[in-house]
């Protein structure tokens, strides 16, 4: 990648970032917090990438890493978006089943989360009782970030701000625009 010189290469790199996002592509979330990584995430993602790399899918699906979601007792399980079907307590051997159902845009019922063994299987992860309980609001994002993929970032409005103020200087409406968002300073 070049270095940007100028305002508007930043703009243009930021919205051409912003619109590259396929989602038409099925993508698998996982969690790497520690109580993912302490419950064998690590060895569900290094079978995810192999199978990726194995089968040459680069293209047709894709692979976030995430920090922790919240319910570490299911780990380690993946997120298949968009339709955030959840599959806990996963093991190795059932990965490639996962993706492949995403592949077709499929669900595997026998893996899906459910509250107990007398319970259907909830299709989605926001219809899991745990998560309708919370409201995220400083990890609210963590799920849709990788960390070490600034893109990520990008698409979810990362650098976004920077931007408005290389646009605009002018000290006045800089403080007005963080008036009129909320924002408050420290101190």
């Amino acid at each position: 990648m070049h270095r940007l010189s100028s305002i508007e290469e930043f703009l243009s790199f930021h919205q051409q970032v912003v619109s590259e996002k396929r989602p038409d592509v099925p993508c698998l979330v996982i969690c790497a917090g520690t109580g993912g990584q302490a419950a064998g995430s690590n060895d569900i993602m290094r079978v995810v990438k192999r199978y990726i790399l194995e089968h040459d899918l680069h293209d047709k699906i894709s692979l976030r890493i995430t920090g922790c979601q919240g319910f570490c007792e299911l780990d380690p399980f993946i997120i298949v978006e968009p339709e955030k079907n959840l599959y806990p307590r996963l093991k190795m051997e059932v990965v490639p089943r996962i993706i492949e159902a995403a592949l077709k845009g499929e669900v595997i019922e026998d893996l899906l989360y459910r509250e107990s063994e007398y319970y259907k299987c909830q299709h989605c992860k926001d219809d899991i009782a745990f998560f309708q309980k919370q409201k995220r609001l400083i990890l609210d994002k963590n799920e849709l970030i990788d960390p070490i993929r600034i893109f990520d970032y990008i698409r979810r409005g990362g650098y976004r701000a920077i931007g408005k103020i290389l646009e605009n200087p002018d000290p006045e409406w800089i403080i007005e625009e963080v008036k009129r968002s909320g924002l408050r300073g420290r101190g």
